[in-house]
């Protein structure tokens, strides 16, 4: 016990002298102007903060960062050492650009910043021995044992484990309780002992608003609950998609007698119900390995799933069984029940689809106008501020509204397969045309327009395929219920509707590969064809198990036949309503470039009237005269960003996807000719103070 104090002490000894003599060096130094000399100081002063803190870090746990395993095999535990070392070397790079406006001192600080969380994340190789070092991460096992040796944080993790009982029950993930309470615990504990600190100088010497950055470590503590709940709702908005479909296969198969748990159990060797398919296996689990009847594991699973229309229909299923009611006409109910909800919920997106172009225009459109008018009037100010909102905030404004919108469609993602790497690769040689003309902003949209142009061509084939797949499925639904009421045999419908029925050329083809197979002798459910469209799949999916099955009815062919109609019609709706959004989103690269060049020319405008000695004229901090070239180029950097994440945010929400990005394309050409267009007017002289 004595030697690990003792060995504790030479540690900590070993560090205060590093940090002390870091410190005198720094001081000793002489005045220097030069880039290296500047460097220099900044570096030795970080070190000598780093070591500091890690020291007092290191009393404070009671942790040698060093210590002899064997005569010939020294253990060392860098991450956290290594964490704080880059977050103070960032934050003097980040003092240093702000005190010489250098920007070379800026290019390094991101990369340190994201190496600190890599560090203390353990995913470089700062723990192991000297002769074998390993990737292994902080031992969440030793977390878990600080908390539970400490009283106070153990009752408290004991208080969090049972919230987060409820959130793993609900979100349907699988864990221990008490070590996520545990894990969350420290590690708020262990980013306040590394934020506080660098909060503290980073607001003191840069900044006073980088205070804020002590909000990490309840955001770390917090994290985890969020995680969990977002998987929860996750969760609920899958199985509620799929409800309705899956709904009309369990009517069609409990018409031919096959219970709900055999259903389920089938489900686990399908890729059509992806979120279904994970409740079948949660039910499976109960049956197989607790030794559950199927009526307990369905009651069990309702009891803590987050969805209430998955909850109502197993709590209805097992109620019948147990009372000994009429399933089919319960089933037939719900089924009808679910599609009227589809069809809801449908009329509740396009209605809500105009709130998503409204702040799609707003903030792409609008403030980016605001930002540049603020902008022509303080140019010195405001070029980083310029940048900081297109290199960060359209990115962020993007993310958050495609999240949005995919949260708010009925569907999800269209399963579309685009060549990233070929459209990455054959962009890249835009970029000469940026260094030929020397402008950031013509580089930046060479590349840009050339990869979505590019990534969305590879993928239009592939839309107009779903598109006429989709189109068709309506018609085809319905000449198969009318061959249902006179009670045809299923595959000689198709068989029929094949030789003699025509609709899109991409359904006919698929349908022709439907019938060849069938003739071949291919049971109906064990298809080899792959339509493009989702809808298509689990149309024909619930055909062949109706075929395999002999269950089914007419009016569970009409459900299907009106699923089908309500989706295309409303998706059709939907492209209607966003309709004038989306040529506001064409309209406002025009405005933006219009706006950069009207306040250029008002600004070159009043300089030329002041006159020729005022032509930099400051009034209240503002400067007046004439605009930076790099403020002009960032300002159109900001245009072609804002149009190509107006294509973006658009294609997803009237084409349900992300990757139709020839939306993107167009509305950056449409920037791009107006900012070119613009260019060569001569607002100056139009405008008469």
């Amino acid at each position: 016990m004595r030697t690990a104090s003792l060995k504790r002490v030479v540690t900590f000894s070993i560090t205060a002298v590093f940090a002390l003599a870091s410190f005198i060096v720094y001081l000793a130094l002489p005045a220097s102007s030069s880039l290296l000399g500047q460097l220099e100081g900044a570096l030795l002063l970080s070190v000598s903060l780093g070591a500091a803190t890690g020291l007092l870090f290191s009393i404070t746990e009671g942790r040698a960062f060093l210590r002899r395993a064997s005569q010939h095999t020294i253990v060392y535990d860098l991450r956290l050492p290594a964490a704080i070392l880059g977050l103070f070397i960032a934050g003097a790079l980040l003092y240093e650009y702000k005190a010489t406006g250098l920007s070379l001192y800026l290019v390094p600080a991101p990369s340190l910043l994201v190496f600190s969380l890599l560090s203390f994340k353990g995913v470089y190789p700062f723990k192991g021995s000297a002769s074998s070092p390993t990737l292994a991460r902080i031992s969440e096992d030793r977390w878990v044992r600080f908390v539970t040796g400490k009283d106070r944080l153990k009752r408290f993790a004991e208080y969090r484990a049972q919230r987060f009982s409820k959130l793993l029950s609900r979100s349907g993930e699988i864990g221990n309780p008490y070590s996520l309470a545990a894990q969350s615990i420290m590690s708020s504990m262990v980013g306040a002992a590394i934020i506080l600190p660098a909060a503290l100088i980073l607001s003191v010497l840069l900044w006073p608003p980088l205070a804020l950055i002590v909000t990490i470590p309840a955001v770390l503590y917090v994290y985890p609950e969020l995680r969990l709940r977002d998987k929860a709702t996750q969760r609920r908005e899958g199985v509620e998609s799929e409800l309705p479909f899956f709904s009309i296969l369990v009517n069609v198969l409990g018409s031919a007698g096959v219970s709900l748990y055999s259903i389920f159990d089938g489900m686990i060797d399908t890729r059509i119900f992806v979120y279904v398919r994970r409740e079948a296996l949660l039910v499976r689990r109960d049956v197989t390995i607790f030794g559950s009847n199927p009526n307990q594991s369905f009651e069990r699973l309702a009891s803590n799933h987050p969805s209430r229309k998955f909850s109502s229909f197993l709590y209805g299923y097992t109620s019948k069984v147990r009372s000994g009611g009429d399933i089919p006409t319960y089933l037939i109910g719900e089924s009808g029940s679910l599609l009227r909800e589809l069809q809801e919920s449908w009329t509740r997106y396009a209605g809500r689809a105009g709130i998503v172009g409204s702040m799609m225009v707003t903030l792409f459109g609008v403030i980016p106008l605001l930002i540049l008018v603020v902008g022509m009037f303080s140019p010195g100010s405001s070029i980083l501020g310029l940048l900081g909102f297109t290199a960060l905030g359209i990115p962020l404004f993007t993310i958050l509204l495609v999240a949005m919108a995919g949260r708010m469609q009925p569907v999800g993602d269209e399963p579309l397969a685009g060549n990233f790497g070929r459209s990455f690769v054959v962009s890249l040689p835009g970029l000469g045309l940026g260094l030929a003309t020397g402008q950031l902003w013509i580089a930046a949209a060479s590349v840009l327009f050339m990869f979505t142009t590019i990534y969305g061509f590879s993928v239009i084939r592939q839309r107009r395929e779903m598109r006429e797949i989709e189109e068709a499925l309506p018609d085809f639904m319905k000449d198969i219920m009318e061959f249902k009421r006179q009670e045809y045999d299923l595959n000689r419908s198709i068989l029929s509707i094949a030789a003699h029925n025509r609709y899109t050329s991409s359904f006919d083809s698929i349908l022709a590969k439907v019938a060849s197979e069938l003739r071949a002798g291919t049971p109906l459910d064990e298809l080899h064809i792959d339509p493009k469209s989702r809808l298509a799949r689990m149309v024909f999916f619930v055909l062949g198990q109706m075929s395999h099955s002999g269950g089914g009815t007419v009016d569970t062919v009409y459900q299907l036949a009106s699923y089908t109609e309500k989706v295309v019609e409303m998706k059709r709706n939907t492209q209607a309503e966003m309709r004038p959004y989306l040529m506001l989103s064409y309209v406002s690269p025009v405005l933006l470039a219009f706006g950069i060049s009207f306040m250029g020319g008002v600004l070159q405008n009043f300089g030329s009237k002041v006159g020729p000695g005022f032509t930099n004229l400051h009034v209240s901090n503002l400067q007046i005269g004439a605009v930076p070239p790099e403020l002009l180029q960032i300002s159109n950097l900001l245009v072609v960003v804002s149009a190509a994440a107006l294509g973006i945010i658009g294609a997803k929400m009237t084409d349900f996807t992300v990757k139709n990005t020839l939306r993107a394309s167009v509305n950056m050409a449409v920037a791009v000719g107006a900012l070119l267009v613009m260019s060569y007017l001569n607002f100056a002289s139009l405008i008469h103070l």
